[in-house]
């Protein structure tokens, strides 16, 4: 798939209100390995993209976090949420 815009729901300074895309946009690039991804209830996602259709990306419940894109491939904005993932 390569590089592809992750789409978040800003609350407040934080997309989506997740801390892991704390200090990103609403919408970013990543890079995205093959095109498996999670299908779950839309009240877990936290990140959405779209590749010929729309599909769920990262998903949230407690303190449970998976992302589909490869984010120690995706430059900054990968090393920023591995940077957030850390500190949660």
């Amino acid at each position: 798939m390569g590089w592809n815009e992750m789409f978040t729901q800003s609350v407040g300074a934080i997309p989506c209100g997740c801390p892991l895309f704390e200090g990103l946009n609403d919408d970013f690039y990543l890079y995205f390995v093959h095109s498996f991804h999670a299908v779950c209830e839309d009240k877990y996602a936290i990140g959405k993209t779209y590749y010929g259709y729309e599909f769920v990306s990262a998903v949230n419940k407690g303190n449970i976090y998976g992302i589909q894109p490869h984010p120690e491939k995706s430059h900054e904005n990968g090393l920023k949420i591995i940077e957030n993932f850390v500190k949660l």
